[in-house]
Formats: C-alpha cells, structure tokens, sequence
C-alpha cells in the first residue's frame, strides 16, 4: 500500500489546519474588537446629525430685580450657537422687548412683522419708526402697514436666589399675517 494513501483526502475535502483555525479566531477576534471600538466613535460622528440644527434654547437675557415694573425694556440676546458639529463663541443674535408684570413677564421680538425694522418704545406701547406701525403694550397691531401684532417669545424665570429672565429668541417671517418662523 502507498504511505501517501492513509492520508490522502479526496479532492474539494480539505482538512481543516491548525494554522487556518487560528486565523479565523484571529479575524473574528479583530473583527469583534473593532466593531465594540468604533460604536463610541460611530456615535460621536452620528449625534449632530440627529440634532436639529439651530435649535434655539432659552437665553439669559436679564435679572428680574433688574426689570422695572410695567415698563419695556430692551434686551440684547447674546448666545453661543451649535450647528451639528460647528460651535460659535458667543453672538448677539437680536433684541427683545421685555415687560414684568410682578413675576410674570412678557417678551416680543424687536422687530416689526411689516418690513423687518427695529420697532422702538413708544408711550404705552411700541411704534416702527420707518413705516409707522403701532402696538400697544401687548403687541397687538393698532396702526399702520404691520399685518400682525408683534411676536411674542416664550420666557421662563428661574427660581433660586438670583432669579433671571430667559428668553427662547426665535426670528419670524416679515411682511405676512401669518406668524411662521423665518
């Protein structure tokens, strides 16, 4: 008998070698530690995309002892901005007009739904100084090209110790009745 018989494998049957084995464990193993590796990276590259972008939160735009009663006051709305993975340093994104009454306050967007001008405190209420547009202390439209009152903001007072006005600063679509974000 032939000594190469014993061991002869027939053809498309090949026995599985010591060396082969490991070198699937090795690719398994590799494979493995990659995938458990890149889920944090994965994450990190992903999450931005989920976020809206320019999601405007709410700002600090005064302190409320800082705010006299029934009058309106002027507020710069200054706030960093993330756009997925852009981050600006701090930025004056507009004005607001805020009014306290007690420890309720109300705050409008400086800007005439007309045209887009700066609207200005005028007597009891607020008035554009370019078209001639006036509201009064609620922000609805009394005269003038405005076709819609001022708009208002959602405000929130934080309580603790030092108890602040934020404001969530949105823009509005100009020259139309209807109020939808711009």
């Amino acid at each position: 008998m032939d000594p190469d018989a014993r061991t002869a494998v027939p053809a498309g049957d090949v026995p599985p070698s010591r060396r082969g084995f490991l070198g699937w464990v090795a690719a398994l193993a590799g494979t493995f530690v990659a995938s458990v590796a890149g889920i944090p990276v994965a994450g990190a590259l992903l999450t931005p995309l989920r976020r809206r972008a320019g999601e405007p939160g709410f700002v600090r735009v005064a302190r409320l002892e800082n705010l006299p009663e029934g009058r309106a006051v002027r507020a710069s709305v200054i706030s960093a901005q993330q756009d997925a993975w852009v981050r600006r340093p701090a930025m004056a994104l507009g004005t607001v007009w805020v009014i306290r009454r007690g420890d309720a306050v109300t705050a409008f967007s400086s800007v005439c739904p007309h045209l887009g001008c700066g609207v200005e405190a005028a007597g009891d209420g607020f008035a554009c100084p370019c078209h001639g547009s006036v509201f009064d202390r609620e922000g609805r439209v009394l005269g003038g090209p405005a076709p819609r009152g001022l708009d208002p903001l959602e405000v929130r007072v934080t309580v603790g110790e030092e108890r602040s006005v934020e404001v969530r600063y949105r823009r509005f679509a100009v020259g139309t009745s209807e109020r939808r974000e711009a």
